[in-house]
């Protein structure tokens, strides 16, 4: 097991299992990772602002787990 898939299956463990990014060529292993694991979803966003705003605006609040509102 690579680092990288080691790190998803870590975010799965702790009940991670939604990424918004905007990938440049750096994060191509991390990405190559996310085909093995069909459970963690990566959204594509256009911009890293609306990666963050989707992650702490749409993601949070639809589950109760790390990122959540309270």
């Amino acid at each position: 097991m690579r680092g990288h898939e080691a790190i998803l299956r870590q975010f799965l463990v702790n009940g991670i299992d939604h990424m918004f990014g905007n990938p440049g060529t750096v994060e191509q292993g991390f990405l190559d990772a996310l085909e093995d694991l069909p459970q963690m979803r990566y959204v594509l966003t256009l911009q890293e602002s609306i990666a963050v705003l989707c992650a702490d605006g749409c993601q949070g609040p639809l589950q109760a787990g790390p990122g959540s509102n309270p």
